[in-house]
């Protein structure tokens, strides 16, 4: 009867322990960072400032990450800059998923001129990263929605097919940002794809070759019928821009 009760005793004393033991969570709090970045297409240059955690994919060595952040992107160009038409209905002739396989519709896409483009955009991004050493990182982060802002300014509108007519408009930054695809998007957006390096776990240096687009919203669109039988009325007009820069994150938080 003793051993029976020694037994139960520590069968007891097992499963207690091991329901204390804590299971290893597969998603966990790794780094909290905030940073700077400087970038340039040569026409259209970028200022950055961004702040995000990232959280280790698995239960082991957690290479894989997730973040979650918000992002500045402040942009500015002088008059070089062209903006076109920027609704996919307009430049695709659709919408939806399908307009990234498609097709620009020549017919359908005016021009915009600005004297200067400035643009602040506040956007909440996602970022996907690996480290694949101990001391580098690669990293593809991409902004989901926000709001941007800027000065208003006269622009110049050329509009319609082999006429090249012009219109003077007043035109302001988009106000929403929203992810979307390809020509669906609104507003202003930015991407990244960053190569870091880890300096003595809390500087990250990093490289980058950025994929911005700017949108601005005029308040004198033109309507008309073109040739294809497209009625034209478009109110935002996009540029698009690839540019390289460099930058530095601070790491509030180091946790492998």
């Amino acid at each position: 009867m003793k051993k029976l009760s020694i037994v139960v005793i520590l069968l007891a004393l097992a499963f207690n322990l091991q329901a204390q033991k804590k299971k290893t969570p597969y998603l966990k709090q790794t780094t909290s960072e905030a940073g700077i970045s400087l970038a340039t297409s040569g026409e259209l240059s970028m200022v950055t400032l961004s702040a995000n955690q990232y959280w280790g994919v698995g239960r082991k060595k957690r290479n894989f990450k997730l973040g979650l952040g918000a992002r500045l992107t402040s942009s500015f160009g002088g008059d070089g800059i062209v903006y076109m038409t920027a609704p996919a209905k307009l430049t695709s002739g659709k919408t939806g998923p399908s307009v990234f396989f498609s097709d620009q519709v020549p017919q359908n896409i005016d021009t915009l001129k600005l004297d200067a483009t400035q643009v602040n955009a506040i956007n909440l991004f996602l970022a996907l990263r690996y480290d694949f050493k101990k001391k580098w990182g690669v990293e593809f982060n991409i902004d989901l929605a926000g709001f941007s802002f800027g000065g208003s300014q006269s622009s110049i509108l050329t509009y319609g097919e082999n006429s090249n007519a012009t219109r003077t408009v007043n035109s302001k930054p988009s106000s929403k940002n929203l992810l979307l695809i390809s020509d669906n998007d609104i507003g202003s957006l930015n991407s990244e794809l960053v190569i870091s390096y880890l300096y003595k776990n809390k500087i990250k240096f990093k490289v980058l070759a950025s994929f911005l687009f700017n949108e601005y919203t005029v308040d004198n669109p033109v309507l008309y019928t073109n040739s294809i039988g497209t009625v034209v009325d478009a109110e935002t007009y996009r540029t698009k821009a690839l540019a390289f820069g460099i930058g530095a994150n601070y790491i509030f938080k180091y946790k492998k």
